[in-house]
């Protein structure tokens, strides 16, 4: 029998003196049998068929790939932190360069045009005037200017009247206060009564010039004041107190009366009189403890002067305007129905001591003609003004129109004697007044001595010359022809 190890091992290879041997003898090996019977555990199955190891060649291995150097690259976060940076340290670098380089000198280029409020000591800018002064105009246009600052025409009150108490301010202001020349600024308020409903004419229409000039400031207290008759305190309208105004119940619109008293609680003879005090009043503001600044401007001069009044402003609140400076504001002229006689009366009659104080001088002949005023025709005195009454004053102007015969009308002086005036023609040419200001009245009573109303004693025969080298002024309260 054939060797058990060669005949059980499937991968042996016989040689030739084996080709014949070990086919008859395989069976009876019983652990060849038991070798290639079927697993005890896998009967159903049948056993593989061995099969020839078939050669492998080994793998052929790449050669290996050279390392590529790796590039270093920054994160893109640490690129912006690193570009902010160094644009602030540059930013630093530039303004250090500037302080120590530009000293002395004001910056045009950083914040120009840019408004802004870096004072907190002064919050508010407030514009005082009274009506058509043009203060809504120029409250409007500061407010452009300065966007962050509180802008209004009210201090105490409506800017539009008096303002008394300095306490009820609780911030610090720049107070501008606008005004317009007497002129135009009584014509305006002739033609456009607000809050003053007495002088206004009938349908609307404006009154006669004298009678607007002339009529006092007041009107009658209505019945629904009278429950605040014994109110302390301000309890009516624009927060006055009762014996500060009329009326003191507000009425809805523009014809609500608003008549403000004097200090003693009286009225103002006339319009004019209120004009002097209200420019007093808005002017006294300057020493209030919170107005940090105050600045007068005529409206006339509005647009020439705009551009420096803004730069006052900044000056004093640190501001920086964000306006066009070239601002060309509307004229508040009414000229087209002023008279000659209009202007001989404000003449005569305004406070032009205070007037002038404000930049306004009175109005010539000449200056009348040029701003547009109707001269008209009649008689003119010297000064080249027409003759007027003036009511205000209760005096009379005695004009003697005939210059050859005496005057037929009849003086009353104070001891209800009766004088005929009688004009002397000392130069016997008949010419009988000379100077039309300086009329000598000639007292037919060469008994008794007569005082007249201007306190002059007429002597029997005597010329009887005013104090003020006027005409003659008697209190015949009817007035010469």
């Amino acid at each position: 029998m054939a060797t058990p190890n060669k005949s059980a091992n499937p991968f042996y290879i016989a040689n030739d003196d084996d080709l014949n041997d070990g086919w008859d003898d395989w069976g009876d090996d019983e652990e060849e049998q038991q070798s290639l019977v079927y697993n005890k555990y896998d009967q159903g199955k049948k056993a593989a068929t061995p099969s020839k190891p078939v050669y492998q060649p080994p793998p052929v291995r790449k050669p290996p790939t050279p390392v590529q150097e790796e590039s270093f690259s920054v994160p893109k976060f640490a690129k912006f932190a690193l570009a902010g940076s160094l644009a602030v340290f540059l930013l630093l670098m530039m303004s250090g360069g500037n302080d120590n380089s530009d000293e002395g000198t004001e910056s045009t280029d950083v914040n120009k045009g840019m408004a802004e409020v870096p004072n907190d000591d002064i919050t508010h800018l407030v514009v005082l005037g009274e009506r058509h002064s043009g203060v809504s105009l120029l409250e409007s246009e500061l407010k452009e200017c300065y966007p962050n600052a509180q802008v209004s025409s009210s201090l105490q009150r409506v800017g539009l009247f008096f303002q008394d108490d300095p306490s009820s301010q609780k911030h610090n202001s720049v107070v501008v206060q606008l005004v317009l020349n007497p002129y135009d600024w009584l014509e305006q308020m002739r033609h456009n009564p607000l809050y003053m409903p007495e002088h206004e004419g009938e349908d609307g229409t404006p009154l006669p010039w004298d009678d607007f000039l002339m009529k006092e400031w007041t009107t009658h207290r209505p019945e629904r004041d009278l429950k605040f008759e014994d109110s302390t305190g301000p309890v009516c309208q624009m927060g006055f107190r009762y014996e500060q105004v009329i009326s003191c119940v507000e009425v809805e619109g523009t014809k609500n009366p608003i008549y403000e008293l004097d200090e003693d609680e009286s009225s103002f003879p006339s319009i004019m009189h209120l004009r002097s005090e209200k420019l007093m009043n808005h002017r006294a503001t300057q020493d209030w403890e919170t107005v940090k600044g105050h600045y007068i401007v005529d409206y006339d001069t509005l647009s020439a002067e705009y551009e420096g009044l803004l730069d006052k402003i900044s000056a004093k609140t640190g501001w920086e305007h964000s306006c066009d400076t070239t601002k060309m504001f509307p004229t508040k002229r009414h000229r087209t129905s002023m008279t000659l006689e209009f202007v001989g009366h404000v003449n005569g009659n305004l406070d032009w001591e205070l007037e002038q104080e404000f930049g306004f001088e009175m109005w010539s002949p000449v200056d009348a003609e040029i701003n547009g005023v109707d001269m008209g025709s009649g008689e003119h005195g010297d000064d080249g003004l027409p003759f007027f009454q003036d009511l205000d004053a209760d005096d009379d102007i005695d004009a003697d129109e005939d210059d050859e015969a005496p005057d037929d009308d009849t003086d009353v002086d104070e001891d209800g004697t009766e004088d005929s005036d009688v004009d002397e023609d000392e130069a016997g040419d008949g010419d009988v007044d000379a100077d039309a200001d300086e009329d000598n009245d000639v007292d037919e009573d060469d008994e008794d001595e007569t005082a007249d109303s201007d306190g002059d004693e007429d002597e029997a025969g005597d010329a009887d010359v005013d104090a003020d080298e006027d005409t003659d002024v008697d209190e015949d309260e009817a007035g010469d022809a």
